[in-house]
């Protein structure tokens, strides 16, 4: 072979090299183009579903909306505002309407929590407050408020000095423990863009109350896009390992993201995704900032010279779970506060037992998963009977 039949050969061989590798480069270039084409049509589609609370949505609010919010914001706990009190929600007192005996004043109990304290799938007459008031023949006042974790709880009680009652019930929905280390509920729930909260941390043996805070009108458009720089004690800070994932390109990278996060893969596992924040040394700090604030609860009692009762109530993941396996989700929080003495109802063995083998959807309203008008009755059922069996009874009716 002449020099240059072996220059033809070797340029054709170099051609038909660059040819494959530039074959091969085309089709992992197409590969990965499905691939994220598919990871972003099942970012959409998950993001659109029951999933949709595992994406960060920036939040949208107009200006003077926010504005106003920041004017008419309780300056302590976020919500209700001041203003809203005395209207069809709340009493002049800052109670739910408790039909059996609406006169405010020499009330027997009190209650403090969230919406399953407060039952806002149900109209006043049958809130658990007054089935409770009428089983006791006196006057319970319902502090609930929606949306509330424990820390907001404890801080209205504590804040609420004309509550007299001998009685207070601090309500606890598992999925609390969640708000509890979170100072910004819009992680948690879609629109919710002025769900600003204070949140308790743990110091040393003690908690540290951060207080509520406060972006001004002019910088929520930059705290939207980065809460962190505003948020210093947040839990759920999107993009963080527990937080929210923040939906852009790649989508293959937030899909992995997804999958590899904590709650996803407790959920995998068959528990519901907040269980792990009530298990001892969780990264969160979880059950160690929920008994510190039952804690506070206790002592504030005894300080008020009261009787008081912490009831947890279950969620259907939690219930369903703990029916099938055996295990209580919830059992280191209430050793925990058997340890501390704090007396606490659980309230899944009543339901328990009072549902046989119905399932404890029967119990739930359909809207959003609090209890109906039967669920509201089992609820204040069971707290009576505590309350008899523990001698609250006799405390609350004075003698």
């Amino acid at each position: 072979m002449n020099r240059s039949e072996s220059s033809f050969v070797g340029t054709w061989k170099d051609k038909g090299r660059r040819a494959k590798v530039l074959g091969t480069l085309l089709s992992l270039l197409l590969a990965a183009t499905v691939l994220e084409a598919s990871a972003y049509l099942a970012v959409r589609t998950l993001s659109r579903g029951d999933a949709r609370s595992l994406f960060y949505w920036p939040p949208v609010i107009g200006a003077e909306r926010y504005a106003e919010y920041l004017t008419v914001r309780d300056p302590r706990l976020g919500w209700p505002a001041p203003r809203d009190l005395g209207g069809q929600r709340y009493d002049a007192a800052g109670s739910r309407p408790i039909p059996a005996f609406p006169h405010v004043g020499e009330e027997c109990v009190s209650l403090y929590g969230n919406s399953f304290t407060y039952s806002p799938d149900v109209d006043d007459a049958h809130a658990w407050s007054n089935v409770l008031s009428q089983q006791l023949g006196c006057r319970v006042a319902n502090f609930g408020v929606g949306g509330y974790g424990t820390d907001q709880a404890y801080l209205r009680f504590e804040s609420n000095e004309t509550d007299q009652a001998p009685v207070t019930i601090l309500g606890f929905f598992v999925r609390d423990v969640l708000r509890n280390v979170s100072q910004y509920v819009q992680f948690e729930f879609i629109n919710t863009p002025t769900g600003f909260k204070p949140r308790f941390v743990v110091d040393g043996d003690r908690l540290q109350l951060i207080q509520l805070p406060r972006v001004e009108a002019v910088d929520f458009p930059t705290f939207a896009v980065a809460p962190e720089r505003f948020l210093k004690h947040e839990t759920f800070l999107p993009g963080s390992r527990l937080g929210p994932a923040v939906v852009r390109f790649p989508f293959t990278l937030v899909l992995l993201r997804l999958a590899t996060s904590e709650r996803v893969l407790a959920r995998m596992r068959g528990r519901p995704n907040w269980s792990d924040f009530l298990t001892p040394g969780h990264s969160s700090q979880g059950l160690e900032v929920t008994r510190g604030i039952m804690r506070k609860f206790a002592d504030l009692c005894r300080t008020r010279g009261k009787r008081c009762l912490v009831v947890v109530f279950p969620a259907p993941s939690s219930y369903d779970y703990e029916r099938k396996t055996g295990r209580s989700l919830t059992q280191h929080l209430t050793y925990a506060l058997a340890r501390d003495g704090i007396d606490s109802l659980d309230l899944t063995p009543g339901i328990a037992r009072y549902l046989g083998a119905r399932p404890y959807e029967d119990l739930l309203a359909q809207r959003q998963g609090h209890h109906n008008e039967e669920g509201d009755h089992v609820v204040a059922t069971l707290v009576h009977e505590h309350m008899v069996r523990h001698g609250l009874l006799s405390v609350a009716a004075g003698q």
